[in-house]
Order: structure tokens, then C-alpha cells, then sequence
């Protein structure tokens, strides 16, 4: 009897495997279906470096000031280390995290390195494009996976894995370019799949340490996962544990450190270390988290509930899984990543711009929502009222989807200049007919629905109605890839770029 259910659950476990994949399948398609790649500086260093790595073997982005009329001054993403003497001596090198681009590099060989394809063509952006959604179609299915492991009813697994996938920032922001936003997702969703299964067979520490370390690669403030990860072995005992989680972060360790001796002269020193202003008083401040969680979890068109409402179920689920009579691996598997959510959310809340420039809704917040996302999975232990709550749940997370695609079809991103000229602005509430105000009795970088106040108010009111920039058509692809070779650069480009519609 007991061979038999074993036989059963290995081919239950393989369909499941199977449709994670499918899931990721089907989530990259439609990461792919919109016309439009990101343009704004933050992703051109992930875009340009593993070109840089196949045509000149380094990590330097000197080779691609075309993409402005600055000289070495315009490089998007990267800045010009002038300090004579230094390893970088006249040299553009990226502010961000460089690991990823290292790993995709190889995949780049092929059309830059053996059929020497121009960086100036069109293709830079699709290779992009189609890495960032891959990253974050299979974070989903490391999310199913680990929701499974904790025995979530499959109906529940695979409602919350699509809300996470299409009813978040995930769709409109993580997987339309390589941010550092979507591969932190794929290492942290990876990473809390294998922590758990570690926990219940004993195996795979390794692996773990690996998933987690690169995560701190890609993304610097997935350090609290890691922290809290080695936390919970230390408080255990589990020195075997321990000892593998270890070796397995040795090799993104080792890149790090030597990267960073190699290129900056010290491993402990970053592209962000040469970023002041991200780290002022003024910039990073606890002075500045009411505002910054207020504007995080509850801007209108910025924050995380009113764009994704269906994690107003949160308490309930964490309510469910607490009070229940539960072991302590069981708490563990809530209190750790809850412990991440918050230490997440109080960094960027502690940060001025917590609206993060340049983006669509949540973007600092995309990096813990495979843990918010994971924290859902004892609304499958409901016993009233469940088909009630699903259905309600299921409506919010369509509510969601629909702001997603609109952010991933029609709003087009332009930036204002004249409403971004003091980034310390007051941004107050601010309805449509009414006079400007305050929020909980003192100023808040909330919101405004005023074009004079604040961006948000362009994200709801700027709307491109063109269908024909809004899916992606064989016709388009073909008129980047074979008829327009090169990208009109020598201008600092909008935030959306078109497809098909090179110059």
C-alpha cells in the first residue's frame, strides 16, 4: 500500500512540475504579446554588458556612447570613473550589480560574437526583453512550487501564482526589461522553494546557498533573506546546514569580491559606493518612512493594495496561520518571509524617492512579492466561507490584471521634466476638484492627481489610444530585425520604445 501511494505522489509531483512549466510558458507569452521594450537608464547596463563580455571581454561600457550626444557623460546607466590612478581610470563602468549580465553573457556569443551583429541593432533590445520575461515566468513557477510544498491546494497554488504573475508589477515592470527587479524575483522565489524543501528533506543546502547568494548578486538588499535564512540554521544548530549553505554562496561570493577588487581596487567596494546620494541623510532617512510606507502600500496609482488588492487577504492568511495549531517549522515558514517583507518595505519606505523614477505602480516593492505572494497560502486551509473569499479574490486579482496590462499596453511613460525639477518636492494629496491637503496631520509623498504635483497624475490620465502600438506582430519583429538595422539613438530615449518602429 504505502509503494503504491509513493508511485501515486512521484506522478502527481512530476504533473506538477509539468505545469509549472507550463505556467512559465504561457506567462512569457504574454510577457512578450505588448509593443514596447524599456528605455529608461537603470536597464541599459543588463542590456549592454554581456555585448561589452562577447566583443571586447570587459565589463566597461565605453564602447556605447552612441546611445547619447554626451560622449562618455551619456551612457545610460553607467558613469564615467575619472579618478586618475584608480583601476577604473576614465572609464564607464555600471553603478548596478553586474553578476546577472555575467551569467547571460554566453547566450550572447552566438549573434555578437560569431555573426558580429551590430549593438546599435534592434536585437539588444529583443535578447532583453526575452531574458527579463524568462526570469520572471519561472520565479512564478518556483512560487507554485513552493506554495505546493507547503500542501496549498492546487486550485489555490495556481490562483495565487497567476495574480502574482499577472495581477502584479511582475508583468508591467519585472519582465519587460532586466531590471535588477526580475532576476531578484527568480533567485528569491527559487531560493524560498529550496529552503523548504531543505527543511523537509534534509538535502539541497547547497543549492540553497547558491540561489540565495546570487540573489544578493543580483538585487544587494536580498540581503536580509540571506541573513535571516543563515539566522534560522545558526538558532537551530544545523551546522551540516550550515556548512553547505556556505559552499553553495562561495561561488557568487567570490565573483562579487573579485569583481569588485578588480574593477573598484577593493572587494568590499560597489558601483553603489560611488552613489552618495542614495545613501544621504536626506535620501535614506527614517525621517522619511511615514510617508514612504504610506506611498508604498497605499498611493492610488503608485502604492501596493490599491493596484494589487487582492494581498488585503494578508492578514487573514497570516491570522489562519498562526492562531492554528501549527509546529514550529510551520510558523517558521510564515514568520521568516514576513520578517523579509517588512525589513524590505522599511528600506524603500526609509527612501525619498520610494516611487523609483522612471517606472509603472510598486517597483521597489516587486522584489518581495514572491514572499507576499507565498504568505497567501493559508487561505487554502479555509473551511467557511472559502468559495466566498476565492471568488472575491479572484476578482480582485482580475482588478489587478487589468491595471497591469494597462501598464503594459497602453501607458506610454513620458517623462516630465518640469514636474521633476526638486526630487524633495512635498507631494500632497491631491484630489481632482479639491485643494491640495495633507495626510495623517503632516505632509505626505503620497500622491496627487494633479499634473502640477507629481507623475501619478500622467499614469492615470495619459493615454495613447493606438492599438497599433499595443501588441507585438510578426511584421514588427520582422521590419527590427531584417529591414531597420540600427536604433535611432544619439537623443536620451522615452521610457517606452516601440516595437517596429525603428529608424
Amino acid at each position: 500500500m504505502d509503494s503504491r501511494f509513493a508511485t501515486l505522489w512521484s506522478r502527481l509531483r512530476g504533473r506538477e512540475n509539468w505545469a509549472a512549466l507550463g505556467l512559465s510558458l504561457a506567462l512569457w507569452l504574454v510577457y512578450q504579446s505588448n509593443a514596447r521594450f524599456i528605455a529608461g537608464s537603470d536597464v541599459y547596463p543588463a542590456r549592454f554588458i554581456p555585448v561589452s563580455l562577447v566583443t571586447e571581454g570587459d565589463y566597461d561600457l565605453d564602447e556605447f556612447t552612441f546611445i547619447r550626444d554626451q560622449g562618455k557623460y551619456g551612457v545610460p546607466g553607467g558613469n564615467l570613473f575619472s579618478e586618475p590612478g584608480a583601476p577604473y581610470d576614465n572609464r564607464v563602468l555600471s553603478y548596478s550589480p553586474t553578476y546577472v549580465p555575467t551569467l547571460i553573457a554566453p547566450f550572447y556569443w552566438i549573434p555578437f560574437g560569431l555573426f558580429h551583429v551590430s549593438p546599435r541593432h534592434f536585437l539588444v533590445f529583443y535578447m532583453d526583453k526575452a531574458f527579463a520575461a524568462l526570469f520572471v515566468a519561472l520565479s512564478a513557477a518556483w512560487l507554485f512550487k513552493a506554495l505546493r510544498e507547503v500542501l496549498t491546494p492546487v486550485g489555490w497554488a495556481l490562483s495565487i501564482t497567476l495574480a502574482y504573475g499577472l495581477g502584479t508589477s511582475a508583468w508591467a515592470i519585472s519582465s519587460q526589461s532586466l531590471w535588477q527587479h526580475g532576476p531578484s524575483q527568480f533567485f528569491l522565489a527559487l531560493s524560498l522553494w529550496l529552503w523548504l524543501r531543505a527543511d523537509r528533506t534534509g538535502r539541497g543546502w547547497i543549492w540553497l546557498g547558491w540561489a540565495t547568494a546570487s540573489a544578493v548578486a543580483s538585487r544587494p538588499s536580498d540581503i536580509f533573506w540571506a541573513g535571516l535564512v543563515g539566522l534560522d540554521l545558526l538558532s537551530r544548530r544545523r551546522w551540516k546546514a550550515v556548512a553547505g549553505l556556505m559552499a553553495g554562496a562561495f561561488p557568487p561570493a567570490i565573483f562579487l569580491t573579485t569583481y569588485n577588487w578588480v574593477i573598484f581596487g577593493n572587494p568590499l567596494t560597489s558601483g553603489y559606493s560611488f552613489l552618495p546620494v542614495n545613501w544621504s541623510p536626506d535620501f535614506l532617512n527614517w525621517k522619511n518612512l511615514p510617508a514612504g510606507a504610506l506611498g508604498l502600500f497605499f498611493s492610488p496609482s503608485l502604492g501596493l493594495l490599491p493596484n494589487a488588492p487582492f494581498y488585503a487577504f494578508l492578514p487573514l492568511s497570516l491570522w489562519i496561520g498562526l492562531r492554528s495549531p501549527v509546529t514550529r517549522l510551520s510558523r517558521r515558514r510564515t514568520l521568516l518571509p514576513l520578517a523579509f517583507v517588512l525589513a524590505h518595505g522599511t528600506l524603500y519606505g526609509c527612501y525619498l524617492e520610494w516611487w523609483a523614477g522612471w517606472s509603472f505602480a510598486y517597483r521597489y516593492l516587486t522584489d518581495s512579492l514572491p514572499f507576499l505572494s507565498f504568505l497567501l497560502a493559508n487561505l487554502g486551509r479555509l473551511r467557511r466561507f472559502k468559495v466566498t473569499v476565492w471568488a472575491t479574490f479572484s476578482l480582485l486579482a482580475l482588478w489587478g490584471a487589468a491595471i497591469q496590462a494597462h501598464g503594459a499596453y497602453v501607458w506610454m511613460g513620458h517623462w516630465f521634466r518640469p514636474n521633476w525639477t526638486d526630487l524633495k518636492q512635498p507631494l500632497r494629496l491631491q484630489l481632482r476638484d479639491g485643494p491640495s491637503g495633507t495626510i495623517f496631520d503632516r505632509p505626505s509623498a503620497v500622491w496627487s492627481l494633479s499634473r502640477d504635483k507629481h507623475l501619478i497624475g500622467h499614469e492615470l490620465q495619459y493615454f495613447r489610444w493606438d492599438p497599433g502600438l499595443w501588441f507585438t506582430t510578426p511584421t514588427k519583429v520582422y521590419r527590427d530585425l531584417f529591414l531597420t538595422r540600427h536604433i535611432p539613438y544619439g537623443y536620451y530615449p522615452p521610457i517606452i520604445l516601440p516595437i517596429g518602429h525603428s529608424g
